[in-house]
């Protein structure tokens, strides 16, 4: 209980710091921010709303794809090269709204929207009518108070300087350091087989739209920092119980900072590491620290977003919470504009390519499933050292299974939590082919 004190006495300081932190740069002026972005609007609009680094565009709903041809819709559903565009300029029009108060604008996070002769709204178009000074009589004034909008913790700082194309620059360079220090860390620490899966996993998550889409990176940075930590300082958060404080901060920066992406991923790659690292435990113990730092990463995740909701609500007045419940109770239903999973299956299964994959990955499970008790019954591995593992594997369905529409509905970025079943994975076949962690602090 006294832990649990001291993790509410956290999280009612994060919430405090964090609120904050949004006044203060909601103070800052606007006008080298505007002046910024509009040297690269005409850039952003080329690019669109979701761009695709490897020329695969996706422009319709799942529910189009139904009349087109079998190879149109598996170019259509491929989402691993996709930036997003309509994301991140949602992001720089909250960046760059010129209010008059500090402690109302970080609360409810304004920013201008224009009528658009289009079905939904483009928000980068509608940008360029905010950065090209459009009279604001023609627009309405957006409220996304649900969200804590941490981004713009550093994105304000940094349009006023770098500018968006620097920032790009800036995301490529610490992500490939940080990067490298893990898998470096890795290799030196319980060996390079588990640095390739780590590896492996990162394709997953796709680190060339973590570069150019602001929205991506935001998980992959908690990521990455969280990992780091545990790399370095395992056996010091382990001797003095400091792992469930950890991974409760995970969660904290990540409601933070994130859109609702593929936020399980900093829960469910920390996780993976942590058995790694503590490879020698016991079964029982392993799982019911799984259980604790799960627990403590919800705590954060679920204590910070809803601390935005009460602030904002103390603060404004704005009724935050009708908000947040309307968009939870939409996003944990199964149907998107009509389509809902089953339907989408029923169409893809329908062809005799999609037909063959299943079976051939339903081989592949068989084959995984006697790898594994071949592995433990030639004493190669234990039971202990693989089941954690195959249950981290499932964490990303565990997410799926809560947040249907939105997963569905955002496949081409909610894919991006599978990175954790890979590695997941990817670390029990090591394991499986008598593979020994090279455990120097474990």
């Amino acid at each position: 209980m006294k832990t649990f004190g001291k993790m509410l006495a956290c999280l009612f300081s994060a919430i405090l710091l964090g609120t904050l932190l949004m006044i203060l740069v909601y103070m800052l002026p606007v006008d080298n921010m505007r002046s910024n972005v509009k040297l690269v609007m005409n850039y952003l609009l080329k690019e669109g709303i979701r761009p695709s680094w490897a020329a695969f565009e996706h422009k319709r709903s799942p529910k189009d794809l139904g009349n087109a041809n079998m190879s149109e819709q598996l170019s259509k559903l491929r989402p691993f090269t996709k930036a997003d565009n309509f994301t991140d300029a949602i992001m720089l029009s909250k960046a760059t709204y010129e209010g008059t108060d500090p402690v109302h604008d970080a609360m409810l996070n304004p920013s201008l929207q224009y009528k658009l002769d289009t079905e939904y709204a483009d928000p980068v178009a509608n940008l360029g009518k905010i950065i090209n000074d459009e009279p604001h009589e023609q627009a309405q004034l957006s409220i996304y108070a649900r969200y804590w909008h941490g981004y713009l913790v550093y994105m304000k700082p940094l349009l006023m300087t770098i500018g968006f194309s620097c920032m790009r620059m800036l995301n490529l360079l610490l992500q490939f350091l940080m990067f490298t220090i893990i898998i470096t860390k890795i290799t030196g620490t319980i060996g390079a087989a588990y640095a390739m899966a780590f590896a492996l996993s990162v394709l997953v998550i796709d680190p060339i739209s973590t570069v150019v889409s602001f929205q991506y990176a935001h998980v992959y940075y908690v990521v990455q920092l969280i990992m780091i930590i545990m790399l370095y300082r395992n056996k010091s958060l382990r001797e003095n119980n400091r792992y469930c404080f950890l991974f409760m901060a995970s969660g904290i920066l990540t409601a933070y900072i994130d859109f609702l992406t593929y936020p399980f991923a900093s829960l469910g790659l920390p996780t993976v590491l942590y058995l790694l690292l503590n490879d020698n435990m016991a079964l029982a113990k392993k799982i019911k620290d799984m259980v604790i730092l799960g627990l403590s990463w919800s705590l954060g995740y679920a204590g910070m977003w809803s601390g935005k909701w009460l602030v904002s609500w103390i603060l404004t007045g704005y009724n935050t919470f009708a908000d947040a419940f309307g968009a939870a109770a939409n996003r944990t239903i199964a149907n998107v504009r009509g389509v809902n999973l089953q339907w989408l299956l029923s169409h893809l299964l329908a062809s005799k390519i999609v037909l063959l994959t299943m079976i051939f990955i339903c081989i592949l499970i068989v084959a995984v499933i006697l790898e594994m008790y071949i592995s433990v019954r030639k004493n190669r591995t234990s039971l202990g050292e693989i089941l954690p593992l195959c249950l981290a594997s499932l964490y990303p369905f565990v997410w799926y299974a809560v947040l249907k529409n939105h997963s569905i509905e955002h496949h081409w970025m909610t894919h991006k939590l599978l990175s954790v079943s890979v590695f997941a994975l990817a670390c029990m076949f090591i394991k499986c082919s008598g593979y020994k962690n090279h455990n120097r602090h474990g």
